[in-house]
């Protein structure tokens, strides 16, 4: 299986002004998360807003299972009323955040925002109308395993990919680029139950011999589907490589240094 980037690190959801929504950290139940928002979204242009002020809130509002009542939240500033935010698109700059838990037994993450104007009127950052929904990929989806073949015979590459998923998960597919060839396009391919299961007693769902560009690196991200929503597990943010680098090794220590560590600690 391949192993996932920050497992057990704290989930971040980040809403950036040029409307992304990027998760890192561990999202899952039973552990905390904290939204990370651009007001820039939901503020109308020309709108008097000094980010952070109070008396001017931007509130988030929460559901961990659909048709459940909602926890509302208010976005705090981290550093107090900022006159002069610093403005990034990625989300690096000057944000709004509130943290809050997800319960043990979340079905998933449904978010949207609101945010009353000047003139009196409340405005909505909601997807249009659907909200913005948000699964565990960690406890969803396992990469088992990601491989290119290259045949030097032909000079032609196949990718293939495992991965075992919940019992609720409808449809996997995986969308993914040759990163090592710059003019190859992003393409999207559908797995398919192999009818085995993994240790865990989870569906596998597998595809193989999609062809890439010789001895290709490929970059994925993995989707799937339940209760006919799509979900995404690109691994944190950092998506998954086929194949696998090499795990990073530290050249072992020259024999002078070793020999110097020794004679200190007698």
């Amino acid at each position: 299986m391949i192993k996932r980037r920050e497992v057990g690190k704290r989930a971040q959801i980040t809403f950036t002004y040029d409307f992304h929504e990027v998760v890192t950290g561990d999202l899952r139940p039973g552990h905390p998360v904290v939204l990370s928002y651009d007001p820039k979204r939901i503020v109308p242009a020309g709108e008097p807003y000094i980010l952070g002020d109070p008396k001017w809130p931007v509130n988030a509002s929460v559901q961990f299972r659909d048709g459940e009542p909602a926890t509302n939240l208010t976005l705090e500033s981290p550093g107090g009323m900022v006159k002069d935010p610093d403005e990034d698109i990625t989300g690096q700059g000057s944000m709004l955040q509130a943290q809050l838990m997800v319960p043990d037994k979340a079905d998933l993450v449904i978010v949207w925002f609101s945010y009353l104007t000047r003139s009196g009127s409340t405005v909505y950052d909601n997807d249009h109308g659907n909200n913005y929904f948000f699964g565990f990929p960690s406890r969803d989806i396992a990469v088992l395993s990601a491989t290119v073949v290259s045949e030097p015979q032909t000079s032609s590459s196949s990718f293939a990919v495992s991965v075992a998923a919940a019992a609720s998960v409808e449809a996997v597919s995986v969308r993914y680029r040759g990163i090592s060839d710059p003019k190859a396009q992003k393409a999207e391919v559908k797995l398919e139950k192999t009818g085995k299961s993994d240790d865990q007693g989870r569906p596998i769902w597998s595809v193989a011999g999609v062809a890439v560009p010789y001895r290709s690196v490929v970059r994925f991200k993995v989707f799937y589907w339940i209760g006919g929503r799509r979900f995404k597990d690109d691994n944190s943010s950092h998506y998954y490589l086929a194949p696998q680098p090499e795990p990073d090794k530290m050249p072992p220590p020259p024999p002078e240094l070793v020999k110097a560590a020794q004679a200190w600690s007698r």
